[in-house]
């Protein structure tokens, strides 16, 4: 199974409930890159670079199926932060963005 599918029927209770296939595939490429910081911030080569005191950030952003930038989520992961306290507040924005919450 590839990994974009995995994360599709991962958040299907959220994508599930957006009408337009269109716009689930746009939110499915925004939860992937959530997905990718988190996966980022955990790669060995980042973390030895945090370990020894470099800075680095892991940030996410995301463009279109036309390459037109869509927006930046503001995650960005560093040496000091929690990458699922940061992940999970994106997932949180991404409801908020997409009116998912009740």
């Amino acid at each position: 199974m590839s990994p974009v599918v995995r994360l599709r029927d991962r958040y299907q209770f959220l994508l599930g409930r957006i009408a337009d296939a269109s716009d689930r595939l746009d939110a499915l490429c925004e939860l992937n890159v959530v997905e990718q910081v988190a996966a980022a911030s955990r790669a060995t080569v980042v973390r030895e670079a945090w370990s020894a005191g470099r800075e680095l950030t892991v940030s996410g952003l995301v463009s279109d199926r036309r390459n037109i930038p869509l927006a930046d989520f503001q995650i960005r992961v560093g040496a000091e932060d929690s990458a699922r306290k940061k992940c999970a507040a994106a997932i949180a924005d991404f409801e908020r963005r997409w009116k998912l919450r009740p």
